[in-house]
């Protein structure tokens, strides 16, 4: 599926295409979560906080030079600057992941609850922004602060949505799905 992704990422960036909402080019951040907990074999690494906290900032720091090459201008679709966004951001994505996993120091309800909603998160986070996008400059006259604007709003709606998702329709589904488990599986 990683393979496969970056084909389909070569393919519809040389046709113009909006890869972001691409479904086959998003498989490449599941593939790589199967990828590693192939490798993983049910473990969960034992690491040290200092290797943790530098594992961390290298994920940050993947994440911020992948979103160097989501550039504006002619190129901005072209697979020489996707391909190494959508790698470095997976990169990164995967080792934060790592960086946390295992760690229950950091079971802080808020970050606990998004993990919960999280598909929802992952699911709604587009629209929102994009309704962000196009409602907040129509509102706001500063152009310094419509760019935060947009970010704020679209991960407040988007926390909202996600929240009502899970309420109204992922965990009655996940309540009824446990009358047919055979095997119970744990809580999250």
């Amino acid at each position: 599926m990683l393979i496969a992704s970056y084909i389909a990422l070569a393919h519809f960036s040389a046709r113009g295409s909006d890869v972001w909402v691409n479904s086959f080019v998003q498989f490449q951040f599941f593939s790589a979560g199967a990828l590693v907990a192939f490798a993983m074999r049910g473990k969960t690494p034992t690491l040290h906080a200092a290797a943790r906290i530098i594992l961390f900032i290298a994920g940050l720091t993947a994440l911020f030079f992948g979103q160097q090459f989501f550039v504006d201008g002619p190129s901005h679709g072209a697979f020489h600057n996707l391909a190494p966004a959508y790698l470095l951001a997976n990169i990164g994505c995967t080792i934060i992941f790592l960086s946390i996993l295992g760690e229950s120091r950091i079971a802080w309800k808020p970050v606990v609850y998004l993990g919960r909603i999280s598909y929802g998160l992952y699911v709604f986070h587009w629209l929102c922004l994009e309704a962000a996008r196009k409602t907040l400059p129509k509102l706001l006259h500063s152009a310094s602060a419509i760019e935060p604007a947009i970010i704020l709003t679209g991960f407040v709606l988007t926390v909202a949505m996600a929240a009502a998702s899970y309420r109204f329709f992922e965990a009655p589904i996940l309540r009824y799905k446990k009358r047919f488990e055979v095997v119970r599986s744990r809580p999250v």
